[in-house]
Order: C-alpha cells, then structure tokens, then sequence
C-alpha cells in the first residue's frame, strides 16, 4: 500500500479484511484520530527546527554551535537526520523548475524524501504520474534492489541519465552571458522546447493576462519594449543579465 504521510487516514483500504479486521483498524484509527495533528506537527516542527539549524550552522561560532548541537541531538535531530535533511533539500532543488513535482516530493516525510533523493529520475516520475505517494518500506525495496543490481554489473562510472544531461544542460544556460534573461532551470526548458514562434506567441499571452503589478515582469517587459525599438531601427541592443536589471 502506498501511503500519503500527511493524510494517512484517508488511503486506509479494509476491504479485503473480514468483520472482525476491519473494526479493529476502525477502532485503531478512532484511537490515532485526536492525537494524529499532534504526530504530524511533532514531524512537521522537528524538520522545520533542523532547516534552521542548516541555515544558521555556518554563522554560530565554536562554542554556540556546541551548546547547540546539545540541544537538538537531545531532540533527536542528529548528524544522519541533518544529512537527510540536506539530500532532501538538493532533490528538492533539482525540480524546483516543477511546482507540481516539488509539492508533491514535500508531502513526503523527510525519511522518503531521503530515499527518493536515492532513486532514479525514472522511478520517481513513474510514481508522480500515478498520483499516489511512495511508502517508506517501497522506497528501501527499491534501493535494495538497485543496489543488487549495482553490485552484480559494477559500473566505474556512472551513466548519466537523459534527466540529469538535460539539467545540466539548462544549467549552463542559466549560467552563460550567451542567454542573459534566462535566469533559473524553468525558463531554460521552455526555451528549449519551444520554436520561436510558439515561445513568442506564449509571451504575449502573458503580457495580455498582465493586469496586477510585478516589478519583475516589468523588468522583462521593459527589456521587450527596447528589443523591439532597436529591431525597428536596427540597431543592436544587449541587455545586461536580468539578475543584474
């Protein structure tokens, strides 16, 4: 059973049990019912405290850090939960140009969001398109397995997938004068699988729907009103990097 951490109670099938199952986890869920919130924000709190520990760690000095790794170690947030919390982060990072992926990797406690940081790019998005949510238990089953399979065919370098030539590949855009308004992963994409012709018919849909102020968009809009000009006079115009407008 795949199971949804922050909504467990609503994917519980008892279908399959006889009379007698089916009230006992009736009667176990009425029993978890009042104290579930308390469980979720307990996790929900632990993980948001061990963020901001990563965040502050590199401004403590010696003895803070010390006193204060007392403290959350006494919280359980150890050195191998903090690492979780970093692997999460950096999966979380690679499909932040995906709204829809990245909300879904966060409704997963930090423990999956550890191991699917673990799992191809494959297995994640065949998983994401079914609409459910992985187990912690179904994550180790299949990392246990790719690591059978790793040991069996030994690989000295490791192949790199279609998944991750591509963001590197929308990186380097990001990171090159070559392209000077495309500024994260996501606008790299659309670039990249659009034509001219449809990627600017998409841009003038957003500036027909631009009815609320975003400084932002502005920048954008201001850069295409000076492209336009100098294309009608011919004259070039480099516009500096948007990060930099």
């Amino acid at each position: 059973m795949s199971t949804n951490y922050y909504n467990p109670l609503a994917v519980i099938d008892t279908s399959a049990l006889s009379e007698k199952g089916q009230q006992q986890v009736n009667d176990f869920i009425e029993y978890l019912r009042p104290r579930y919130d308390t469980i979720k924000n307990g996790e929900v709190t632990k993980e948001e405290v061990a963020k901001h520990y990563l965040e502050m760690e590199s401004s403590y000095t010696d003895g803070a850090k010390a006193r204060i790794t007392t403290l959350t170690e006494g919280l359980g947030i150890s050195k191998g939960y903090l690492s979780k919390i970093k692997n999460a982060g950096k999966l979380l990072d690679s499909y932040s140009y995906d709204k829809c992926v990245s909300n879904w990797i966060e409704e997963h406690p930090v423990s999956c969001q550890y191991l699917m940081s673990r799992v191809g790019h494959t297995e994640l998005k065949k998983k994401f398109d079914t609409g459910s949510h992985f187990s912690k238990r179904e994550l180790e089953s299949i990392n246990k397995a790719s690591k059978e399979v790793e040991h069996i065919q030994p690989v000295s370098d490791k192949v790199k997938t279609e998944f991750e030539l591509k963001q590197e590949r929308f990186q380097e855009m990001v990171d090159s004068d070559e392209f000077p308004l495309i500024r994260d992963k996501q606008t790299a994409e659309v670039w990249s699988v659009g034509s001219r012709k449809t990627i600017l018919a998409a841009a003038a849909q957003v500036l027909l729907n631009y009815k609320y102020r975003d400084e932002d968009l502005a920048k954008i809009i201001d850069i295409v009103n000076q492209l336009s000009e100098s294309a009608k006079t011919k004259t070039y115009y480099t516009p500096r990097r948007l990060s930099e407008v």
